[in-house]
């Protein structure tokens, strides 16, 4: 007897088992997680090229004026890529695990 007071059965059917649906719940959850943390990865990335882009003057070179903001925004910019780009593997990774278990060997 378990202790919440019933007895252990065996099921014949394996998708209603406890540990099978929460594995399936999992690798449903797996596919989105994965598409999103490539979504957001993409729209950092597309936002700071543009914040750049539109900091060009006519030599190609970035404006600010002042140092500080232009040390601030471009450590700013910098961790936000270091981040965006982490999200884009995270998310490759994510799609490669969903990938490699949908695959039946």
């Amino acid at each position: 007897m378990s202790p919440w007071g019933e007895t252990p059965t065996r099921n014949s059917n394996p998708l209603l088992t406890c540990s099978s649906v929460k594995m399936k719940a999992h690798q449903n959850d797996i596919i989105p997680c994965g598409i999103g943390l490539l979504a957001i990865c993409l729209f950092i990335r597309y936002w700071v090229g543009k914040r750049r882009f539109n900091r060009r003057g006519i030599g190609g070179l970035q404006h600010f004026s002042t140092y500080r903001k232009a040390v601030a925004t471009t450590f700013g910019e910098t961790l936000l890529l270091i981040i965006a780009n982490l999200c884009g593997l995270a998310g490759l990774f994510l799609l490669a695990i969903a990938g490699f278990d949908h695959l039946k060997f």
